[in-house]
């Protein structure tokens, strides 16, 4: 039987479950926004839907909207 050795306050890489993100969910309060490029909105989307996800009791929010003067621009607004 091959026994493991449990070692404590390793930290972890950077890697699929929280790795870095392109966009700055974490930074934003809510109120703020960003502009992206209307192209990147589905990434946007998606990635914001995740960070979502992983705050506990949805305490996180994001909702977009393409620019009116700039219609191949998208803003993003943290809501909750």
């Amino acid at each position: 039987m091959v026994e493991f050795k449990i070692e404590k306050n390793v930290p972890a890489p950077k890697g699929h479950k929280g790795r870095d993100t392109k966009y700055p969910w974490a930074d934003m309060q809510v109120g703020d926004s960003i502009l992206i490029p209307k192209k990147s909105r589905s990434s946007a989307g998606s990635s914001s839907d995740y960070y979502s996800r992983t705050k506990e009791n949805n305490e996180v929010k994001f909702t977009s909207r393409i620019e009116e003067e700039q219609p191949d621009m998208v803003r993003f607004w943290r809501i909750k």
